[in-house]
């Protein structure tokens, strides 16, 4: 066993050396040394025990593939029989074809079919086996790189002899080979040879450009004002705040004054102030930012229409509840919102 262990590991090691190819690409030799357990037939009496060998395949495409193998599973009798000794030495040998799901995935599942042949070498009291049939299963190969994947095989073996059924399974390492000719880069153009230059022209003198016009002084269209009805409803008072600040700006007066105006005509209403932000910042501080500017609202119509603080809740959200993306500017302006919110007003 130490011998063939030490065979696998060098033919490992050649293929190493040799020049990569790419994960499951077309025209690809590939070799993979494994490691695994097979379980025998009942009917065999032979016992499970570890399975060795090697696997050498070709890819025709990168999803289809052909495969062929050799394994080695020194095991012993389940039934003792008498001396000189109870180990049996069995072999399996095959040719599957293979394929792939993904072949341009680091992770690449696939399944296998093909056939089999089996052969055991019992102790001389017993005739040795010789057998065909065919397996199915599959795997997954897992390229590390280029060059490697690891890989993890099942494998169900039926031989047309009484119908036995045995069962492998490995875990091994691919190696790839890519055989396509690389095409040489082409030879470089030699470069033309330039014609002697003209003698330059005198300089003509050129008029300075006009100046540009003057731009028209930009027009900034103040917000609409909101208008509040008695039905309950949330009105978004469209209030923008200058960054990390909680004071409302003069061009925004008019928004407010309207909630003001209606609180006061319907002394009964009751209001609720809702204070947001975007995604900008840190959660915690947002939260507290958002509270501020609610507060400041609240505050502005407490003390211009002298209404009772106790008609009016003002809650910071932070950064909830968002209305757009925070992906662009524009999405954040609209985050950044104070809404207000009362019931029906009889």
């Amino acid at each position: 066993m130490k011998n063939r262990l030490k065979i696998l590991t060098c033919l490992a090691l050649v293929f190493v050396a040799m020049p990569a190819g790419a994960e499951v690409t077309p025209n690809t030799i590939t070799l993979s040394p494994f490691i695994g357990g097979y379980t025998f037939d009942g009917t065999l009496h032979l016992r499970t025990r570890p399975e060795y060998g090697f696997r050498v395949g070709y890819n025709i495409t990168p999803i289809w593939g052909v495969e062929g193998m050799y394994s080695n599973t020194p095991t012993e009798l389940t039934k003792p029989q008498t001396p000189p000794t109870n180990d049996v030495d069995t072999a399996t040998y095959g040719m599957d074809i293979l394929y792939h799901f993904m072949p341009k995935e680091k992770l690449v599942p696939f399944l296998a079919i093909g056939g089999r042949g089996f052969y055991a070498d019992y102790p001389p009291s017993i005739h040795d086996k010789v057998s065909g049939g065919f397996d199915y299963g599959g795997g997954v190969k897992y390229f590390i790189n280029d060059l490697i994947a690891l890989r993890g095989d099942v494998r169900g073996i039926l031989l047309f002899d009484q119908q036995r059924s045995n069962v492998e399974y490995s875990v091994g390492m691919t190696f790839s080979w890519d055989l396509r000719q690389k095409a040489a880069p082409p030879a470089p153009r030699p470069a033309p040879v330039a014609a002697p230059a003209p003698p330059p022209e005198p300089p003509q003198p050129v008029a300075p450009p006009p100046p540009p016009p003057p731009e028209p002084p930009k027009v900034v269209e103040p917000p609409k004002p909101v208008v509040l009805t008695v039905q309950e409803e949330t009105i978004n008072l469209k209030i923008e705040f200058d960054f990390n600040k909680a004071v409302i700006r003069p061009e925004f007066y008019a928004n407010v004054d309207a909630v003001g105006e209606f609180m006061k005509k319907y002394p009964q209403a009751n209001l609720q102030i809702d204070g947001y932000t975007d995604n900008v910042g840190k959660k915690a501080y947002n939260l507290k930012l958002s509270q501020r500017r609610a507060d400041a609202v609240k505050k502005y119509i407490v003390d211009k229409f002298g209404i009772d603080a106790k008609r009016i809740k003002a809650v910071g959200h932070g950064m909830t509840n968002f209305i757009a993306s925070n992906k662009t500017p524009e999405g954040r302006y609209m985050n950044r919102r104070v809404t207000a919110h009362h019931g029906p007003v009889q």
